[in-house]
């Protein structure tokens, strides 16, 4: 990611990204949030993504700017969720094991 390293550090009581820059040896902070610690950062390209407030971040490395993802999860349908069925009239065979801890 062009000669820089980037990071999660606290050196300002809260969890922000900081990048190092390995030719110069100068470290720039990235984010400035004063709230809620950043955390898992991964980087691809140009793009850093973490999580801070609950929320998914796309850092561009390039514009250095920060977009808060909109991620919307839709329910299951209720006949998808776990339940129970009675199977008392599939059953052909019964049988225990010979521990007698299970039925088969």
């Amino acid at each position: 990611m062009d000669n820089k390293v980037y990071f999660l550090s606290d050196r300002d009581k809260i969890v922000n990204i900081f990048s190092y820059d390995v030719k110069s040896k100068k470290i720039d902070k990235i984010t400035n949030f004063t709230d809620y610690d950043v955390r898992t950062l991964t980087g691809n390209g140009s793009e850093l993504t973490f999580e801070q407030e609950g929320r998914v971040h796309i850092y561009n490395i390039n514009s250095k700017s920060s977009t808060a993802l909109k991620i919307n999860v839709s329910n299951d349908a209720l006949y998808k969720r776990p339940h129970y069925d009675n199977m008392r009239d599939d059953i052909r065979t019964l049988n225990i094991s010979p521990t007698g801890n299970v039925l088969l």
